[in-house]
């Protein structure tokens, strides 16, 4: 488990062999990753008394707390290690315009000469897409092992639960890169994560991938040399956190760049959609939006 905590006042008083604490007005964002759940915690108010080990007692609690009763995740090896997400299907109703808008959080104090304070919430944006469904088709083929187009998503839409499930997006125009930069090998480190860059070659645009696309190819390169696949792996499991592990640290100085297609992790941004029926087996759906998460 690891925790983050912050606006807390905590008393700690240690009688004997037993602790005593005292918790109030704890704000907490708790993540547990395991198999079995995942929970987050927020605007904890609480006082604990932990009277005895594995025992404790809480009052006047209000949490939020999220468990997965379905699991976007599921077993599937790629060199070793790693995971496949849900995937957004892509259906051939989709048209144009497809808006793509980038969020930045920035917080503004402006001072009565007109000064401004400025302060960045966060380094790397998250993304909206707008999606439009001109025509999605309510029929099959005969002997079709897929359902129509319709019921593909309304039905990744009811499994999701709204806006409740994250899942891979991948988006048209921005889905693979090559020889992109992922570190540089110091001798130690073992771990890389795994980021795609937009834009300059100044580095503009730099953030985590949400997902590695394990269907597609996959290279690593030390100062442009290909390296073999047996040589390290990739770790999948944790969504905006896709790590590139070596078997062995590559050394102080090496360039490591990579080639390799990726997705977006995303959830539905509302809990409602319209879905439009405009002709028998035919239906629109105007306006659907993806939004990007931090994992």
């Amino acid at each position: 488990m690891s925790v983050r905590a912050s606006g807390e006042i905590l008393a700690c008083l240690s009688l004997s062999d037993v602790p005593h604490v005292l918790v109030t007005q704890l704000m907490v964002q708790a993540l547990t990753v395991g198999e079995v759940a995942t929970v987050r915690a927020s605007v904890l108010q609480a006082q604990a008394l932990a009277v005895a080990p594995g025992r404790v007692r809480a009052t006047s609690l209000t949490v939020a707390a999220l468990v997965w009763i379905i699991d976007p995740w599921s077993n599937r090896p790629f060199n070793g290690v790693g995971a496949v997400a849900v995937i957004y299907p892509e259906l051939p109703g989709l048209t144009y315009s497809v808006i793509k808008r980038p969020k930045f959080y920035t917080g503004v104090a402006t001072a009565p000469s007109g000064r401004e304070v400025r302060v960045s919430y966060a380094s790397t944006p998250l993304w909206e897409w707008d999606l439009t469904y001109e025509y999605l088709p309510d029929w099959s083929a005969p002997g079709a092992a897929t359902p129509s187009d319709f019921k593909q998503l309304l039905g990744f839409y009811l499994s999701m639960q709204g806006s409740f499930g994250g899942f891979m997006f991948r988006d048209p125009d921005d889905n693979t890169v090559v020889g992109q930069v992922i570190g540089i090998g110091d001798g130690a480190t073992t771990a890389f994560t795994l980021v795609r860059t937009f834009g300059g070659s100044d580095g503009t645009g730099t953030e985590p991938v949400g997902g590695v696309d394990v269907d597609r190819p996959f290279a690593v390169y030390f100062n442009g040399v290909l390296q073999d696949q047996s040589i390290y792996d990739v770790a999948t499991t944790q969504p905006v956190g896709q790590l590139l592990r070596f078997h062995s640290p590559p050394a102080s100085g090496v360039a490591i760049t990579a080639d390799f297609s990726y997705f977006f992790y995303v959830r539905f941004k509302d809990d409602h959609y319209d879905f439009e029926k405009f002709m028998d087996q035919l239906w629109s759906q105007r306006q659907l939006t993806l939004m990007s998460m931090r994992g």
